[in-house]
């Protein structure tokens, strides 16, 4: 992740790892809560997510 004055959330993080976590933990559940579907995508091809995504947006 670049460094810059232009990400201010994480400009003055001491451990932008950790930082980038507890922003993550905060928003998933919103995130899930809006979102008309969700896909895991851990340890799968490429080609399988698109193949899963494609099959959602086609309504199988």
């Amino acid at each position: 992740m670049r460094q810059g004055e232009n990400r201010p959330l994480l400009t003055n993080a001491p451990d932008v790892g950790a930082r980038l976590a507890e922003l993550m933990s905060h928003r998933a559940p919103l995130y899930a809560e809006v979102a008309a579907f969700s896909v895991r995508t851990d340890g799968r091809r490429v080609r399988d997510v698109v193949h899963e995504i494609l099959g959602h947006l086609r309504g199988h």
